[in-house]
């Protein structure tokens, strides 16, 4: 007879165990109703797991299958939403990306490198956040271009400079400072392909040898006159010493 009292408010305390529960699963299941309606996924998500670990105290089966398709249904949902809003970002960073390539095409036609450079910097942000490699491998072709022009138009430049302050190196005797200049500018002519002066660099080059060499040549029979003359005086040969002075004047 005890027992089966025991047993009986046993089953009772049960009840009214799983009464409560439920009450507090379908409070939160109105909260989690409003939220998923506004949209609000994350907090239905959240609300989902407080639901089924309620459920299991219990054993409530039905509300965790519930939850369980429900939390499936939310994690698709939040998925579409998720690539929705990278579509759209990545519409705007095409968008930006066309608009700096323009400008960038504009900058460089009209040789304004820093506006260009400028460009290409602020480019980096927009590629990396969009993290698409083609749109990044037709930026680094474009940069290749503009870098490739730029180098051969610097270039060209250095070559005119060359040719325009040659004749006053080799007057200056500054064989070495020139034949450095040249030696740069021929790899980079033939590097870029800039041909139409490699005859003219070459001829350069034939004269600064040739005007180096007759300079050694003169320094040289000036030295060894000198030498001779400094002989001449020291055993009082003023006449010898006069007629290497000439000869001396004459190479001056």
């Amino acid at each position: 007879m005890a027992k089966d009292k025991s047993t009986a408010v046993k089953k009772k305390d049960e009840k009214r165990r799983k009464i409560s529960v439920i009450s507090q699963i379908d409070d939160l299941l109105a909260i989690q109703g409003q939220d998923y309606m506004k949209g609000q996924l994350k907090e239905a998500l959240a609300l989902a797991d407080q639901i089924i670990e309620l459920a299991q105290s219990e054993n409530l089966t039905s509300f965790i299958k519930e939850q369980e398709e429900l939390i499936a249904k939310i994690k698709k949902l939040m998925e579409r939403r998720e690539q929705e809003k990278r579509q759209k970002v990545v519409l705007k960073l095409k968008l930006e990306l066309k608009k700096l390539e323009i400008d960038f095409k504009r900058a460089s036609k009209s040789e304004d490198y820093s506006e260009t450079d400028q460009i290409l910097k602020n480019t980096k942000r927009f590629l990396i956040e969009l993290g698409d490699n083609e749109t990044s491998l037709h930026w680094k072709s474009l940069e290749k271009e503009y870098l490739d022009t730029r180098a051969r138009k610097e270039i060209n430049e250095e070559i005119l400079r060359l040719i325009e302050d040659s004749t006053e190196l080799q007057e200056k005797f500054l064989f070495s400072e020139l034949k450095l200049r040249l030696t740069y500018l021929l790899k980079q002519v033939e590097e870029k392909g800039l041909t139409g002066y490699l005859e003219k660099l070459k001829k350069i080059e034939e004269e600064t040898i040739s005007a180096e060499n007759t300079y050694n040549t003169i320094k040289g029979n000036i030295q060894e006159i000198s030498e001779k003359i400094a002989e001449q005086q020291e055993n009082k040969e003023f006449q010898s010493a006069i007629v290497y002075c000439e000869e001396l004047i004459q190479l001056a």
